[in-house]
């Protein structure tokens, strides 16, 4: 029997309460020892959760009990205790004038066991692996104007390839294989003739079909592993709805989709077409300089992590802000947490958990035309979400 976790987690996050048995077991109760009062979901069931009041204060500790009795009449309990931090924002890779042949202006990053891969989006752009101390490995030039990427199922990288920064004209889909450095165009061609548009970020599933955001386009196309073709998938979108970023969250048959202001949470029939598209985070904004002028958010990055949570990396003309909104089943999800113009930080984009090289409980980020990548220690590691490809 295994139940205790303790964490250290940021306040408003929904955090877990995970109890694992080995025996048949006849009743769970879950109570709270210690700590302002807060609610657990499900008292009553071996696994629940609970969500961290965004107001508490760091050093706050919250106490819980797990009391089993089992089939066998026998019983036992464990505590777990939960405690909060500040946030800490810290440079992992720091762009100087002497490693420009290393790291460009980032923008797609992506784990695997080799390290850390940050794709350089620039005309003539590349993608480099770093370790997990920080330092550089080795590169591999790429034609074009390389965005986005993401590992697919048999181990190599999908990067979303502009050729040109507008994403206008021909666009592609690249594959690199990080074995061999063999890089090919897995897909240039929509619907059979069309471009593919202003292509940004790939999201494969765990069959190899690739979801493509297509930022100027307003749509979402889908690359079919089984026929090899990209074909348009997702297109009510409003005209400026300017979809960036796509994840998977903790239902099998959901997509999410960060665009201008929001993020969509759309149904993936079980035929393989959009279903109900729904507003799942809405009133994405931010304001200038001087406070006054509300600014709308280009969401630029989406990922859960264990506990259900999605943080929201966006950007505009005049900053960086990530949003950290707890799980809604059904209906819209509220943003607990907001970090605006945090110092040091120069652009939250394609926010993605660390590998356990490099920390599964740290959340890293790139930021576009400032040549670093950042990290925040959150208490949390990532959601393994059914549909994505399996770590």
């Amino acid at each position: 029997m295994c139940w205790k976790v303790d964490r250290d987690v940021l306040a408003g996050l929904r955090v877990p309460l995970v109890g694992t048995v080995g025996a048949e077991v006849a009743a769970s109760t879950w109570i709270q020892l210690t700590g302002p009062a807060v609610n657990i979901e499900a008292p009553e069931a071996l696994s629940t959760a609970i969500t961290i009041p965004a107001v508490t204060a760091a050093g706050t500790a919250f106490a819980f009990r797990l009391a089993v009795t089992f089939l066998d009449g026998h019983a036992l309990a464990d505590d777990v205790v939960i405690s909060v931090h500040d946030p800490v924002f810290e440079t992992f890779i720091a762009g100087t004038t002497s490693n420009t042949t290393e790291l460009g202006p980032s923008e797609g990053l992506a784990f695997n066991a080799a390290g850390l891969w940050v794709v350089t989006s620039q005309a003539s752009g590349w993608v480099s692996l770093f370790s997990n101390a920080g330092t550089f490995v080795r590169k591999q030039a790429l034609t074009g104007f390389p965005v986005g990427a993401n590992f697919m199922p048999d181990g190599s990288m999908v990067i979303a390839n502009r050729l040109v920064q507008a994403g206008t004209g021909t666009t592609r889909l690249d594959r690199f294989d990080t074995n061999t450095n063999m890089v090919t165009t897995l897909a240039s061609a929509l619907d059979g003739t069309g471009v593919l548009g202003s292509v940004n970020y790939p999201l494969p599933d765990r069959n190899g079909n690739i979801y493509v955001s297509t930022y100027t386009s307003n749509k979402v196309v889908k690359y079919t592993a089984a026929t090899g073709k990209v074909t348009s998938w997702l297109t009510t979108l409003a005209s400026n709805s300017q979809p960036n970023a796509l994840a998977f969250g903790p239902e099998p048959d959901r997509i999410y989709v960060g665009a201008n202001t929001k993020v969509y949470r759309v149904q993936i029939a079980s035929n393989g077409s959009v279903g109900v598209v729904d507003s799942y985070v809405t009133g994405l904004q931010t304001f200038d300089t001087g406070g006054g002028n509300a600014m709308d958010c280009d969401v630029d990055g989406l990922t859960f992590d264990e506990g259900n949570n999605l943080y929201i990396g966006c950007v505009n003309a005049v900053g960086r802000v990530l949003y950290i909104a707890p799980y809604a089943a059904t209906g819209t999800a509220t943003v607990t947490r907001t970090f605006r113009t945090v110092p040091t930080v120069a652009g939250f984009v394609n926010p993605t958990f660390g590998s356990a090289a490099f920390g599964r409980n740290k959340l890293y980020w790139s930021t576009l035309d400032f040549r670093h990548i950042g990290r925040l220690d959150v208490g949390l590691g990532p959601l393994t979400p059914p549909l994505a490809v399996q770590p």
